[in-house]
């Protein structure tokens, strides 16, 4: 059982504290975003979390979009169109998963189907960091490789993707590097050893 404080944006399995993929990508300096000023990062923060809640909503048929703020709707616009364009199929919205192996917990935006295959996507509405890829690295090996059924791990797609909405456009930026999930491992060592006693 994974639970979530949002508040504190901590994660718990069964009742015990469990490192978060973003906390710890944060801690350790690679996704770092100390030169934005805390108004900015707040404002910016609050809009990212609106535009995943706009599309969580709209992927479960529970939106509605009388009074929709302009700007919201464009960016679920874009988020339509990437789906009509690779002809996805969402799979899981908004999933939390735990990994028992390494001690981790997270909540990937989508895993969806394309052309018979399953595929992590997440969401972002700012810049892209090269930590994207190590999170969406860390939510597949979670997923795929203990959260599920071994029919759908043999239709598991090698890459994983981060979407990059915009007012105007998207773009799908696509993750290969199987290493991916060995630097991430790596960064979550180094958080664990600043934490023990």
């Amino acid at each position: 059982m994974i639970e979530f404080n949002e508040e504190r944006h901590e994660y718990k399995h069964e009742g015990r504290v469990v490192p978060g993929v973003t906390s710890v990508l944060a801690d350790i300096g690679l996704a770092n975003y100390d030169y934005v000023d805390a108004e900015t990062m707040e404002a910016a923060a609050k809009f990212g979390k609106a535009v995943h809640r706009v599309t969580e909503l709209h992927d479960h048929n529970d939106l509605i979009l009388k009074g929709l703020d302009p700007i919201l709707k464009k960016y679920l616009n874009q988020w339509k169109k990437f789906l009509k364009d690779s002809g996805a199929k969402i799979i899981e919205i908004e999933r939390r998963v735990f990994c028992k192996v390494y001690f981790y917990c997270g909540t990937l935006d989508r895993v969806i189907e394309i052309d018979g295959k399953y595929y992590v996507l997440d969401i972002k509405t700012g810049c892209k960091m090269k930590s994207h890829a190590l999170q969406n690295a860390a939510y597949k090996y979670a997923y795929f490789n203990e959260s599920i059924n071994g029919e759908i791990s043999r239709r598991l797609g090698k890459t994983t993707y981060t979407l990059y909405l915009k007012e105007d456009s998207y773009k799908l930026e696509p993750h290969k590097d199987k290493n991916d999930i060995n630097f991430f491992l790596s960064a979550l060592q180094i958080y664990n050893f600043k934490r023990r006693k």
